[in-house]
């Protein structure tokens, strides 16, 4: 599961002509892959020094430490 995460990550998922699956169907398939893992798929709207961004988080195994 950490391997295709880190592949999702590091894939360029634009909304153009040239690419086949907009955001939209990227945003459902976090969903599924969140619900998967019993995690939770956050939204952020970021920024920095240098400019703004958006982040797209899977937030899963919450445990207390001990």
């Amino acid at each position: 599961m950490h391997d295709f995460l880190d592949n999702l990550a590091n894939h360029q998922y634009r909304k153009d002509s040239k690419q086949s699956h907009p955001m939209w169907s990227l945003g459902w398939r976090l969903e599924k892959i969140a619900k998967d893992i019993d995690g939770t798929l956050k939204h952020y709207e970021c920024s920095d020094r240098t400019g703004r961004y958006k982040k797209i988080v899977i937030e899963y195994d919450h445990h207390s430490k001990e």
